[in-house]
């Protein structure tokens, strides 16, 4: 999703504003219905998604009297389900997968809001603001069966109940003004929101001769910039920066669910252990102010947030039966 919007004007008294709003709302599923019968080499139950934004603005201004502005406003929310319904029963010589995987990625790896002014008079803004939301499960029935693998032969099969987010997101709005009186702001704003959940349902029973494997986690990095330069007589020049992250993980098996694993076992809220994807979160914000003039009042101020919390619950009458069983959280 990548709108272009640029503006321009001038003369004796002009304006122009450029404003470009991507969004996308989405939801994925892949589903084995209730009480179906599975049975192959390998089973791969798999729902994935990707977000791309690109939302460009460009504004430029010159005049007497003139105010120029660009803005650009994100949006994606997505839903991501991969499900084992109840009662159903899969059954695999090789590997058993349930994934669920949530991504969004910007396309822009320069600046993408820009504006310029200048004239005796002048204000002028460069504004962006992103808010990214997603939901990732990954499930698995009430009283559903999941088997892998066959003794002696050499085929261990691995279970893998993995629900993950993605995120890299970079966002840079600049201005550049001038004039005898000149206002020039700029403001960035960065969110996400993202939700892991895994759930073995009550009754469940996972048996496999290599590694059981159920968790999840989110790995994200965002950087939102924003940078004034302004000059005049009289001059102000605002450049402010958020950018913040929310990721809640979980893992829960239900009442009466039997876990069994050959090999090793591993419940881990915040780590696909199996495949060593760790929980990471980086949050990196940027305002820089230049401001230049007989009165300069110069602003700027930077934020970043991240936060995580995470847990792993196991119900009354569950059970994990392997050589090694680990369960934990873990969060970087």
């Amino acid at each position: 999703n990548g709108p272009d919007a640029p503006a321009g004007g001038g003369g004796g008294v002009a304006g122009s504003a450029a404003e470009a709003t991507p969004s996308a709302n989405s939801v994925v599923a892949a589903d084995i219905a209730d009480d179906a019968a599975v049975n192959a080499a390998r089973i791969r139950v798999n729902a994935d998604h990707d977000s791309r934004y690109a939302g460009l603005a460009d504004s430029t201004n010159a005049a007497v009297v003139g105010g120029s502005g660009a803005a650009a406003y994100n949006r994606a929310d997505a839903d991501v389900r991969a499900r084992v319904g109840n009662g159903a029963t899969l059954d695999a010589i090789g590997d058993i997968e349930i994934l669920a995987n949530n991504a969004f990625h910007s396309d822009v790896s320069d600046t993408s809001v820009s504006a310029a002014g200048g004239g005796v008079i002048n204000g002028s803004a460069a504004l962006i603001q992103t808010r990214l939301a997603g939901t990732t499960r990954a499930d698995v029935g009430s009283d559903a069966t999941l088997l892998t693998g066959i003794a002696g032969n050499g085929q261990a099969g691995e279970v893998d109940v993995i629900a993950s987010t993605i995120a890299d997101t970079n966002d840079t709005a600049s201005l550049s003004t001038g004039g005898a009186i000149d206002v020039a702001i700029v403001r960035v704003g960065g969110e996400g929101d993202f939700d892991n959940q895994v759930s073995i349902g009550d009754g469940a029973a996972l048996d496999t001769f290599g590694y059981l494997n159920i968790g999840t986690y989110t790995q994200a990095a965002s950087t939102g910039r924003a940078l004034v330069n302004t000059w005049g007589l009289a001059a102000v020049g605002s450049a402010h920066s958020d950018v913040s992250f929310d990721s809640t993980q979980g893992v829960s098996i239900g009442a009466n669910a039997t876990l069994e694993a050959f090999k090793n076992i591993y419940l881990t809220a915040g780590r696909d252990a199996r495949n060593l994807h760790d929980t990471r979160l980086t949050a990196t914000s940027q305002a820089q102010g230049y401001v230049r003039g007989l009165i300069a009042i110069p602003d700027a101020s930077a934020s970043a947030d991240s936060r995580s919390t995470s847990d792993v619950t196991m119900a009354a009458g569950s059970k994990a039966l392997a050589t090694t069983a680990k369960a934990g959280e873990q969060y970087d």
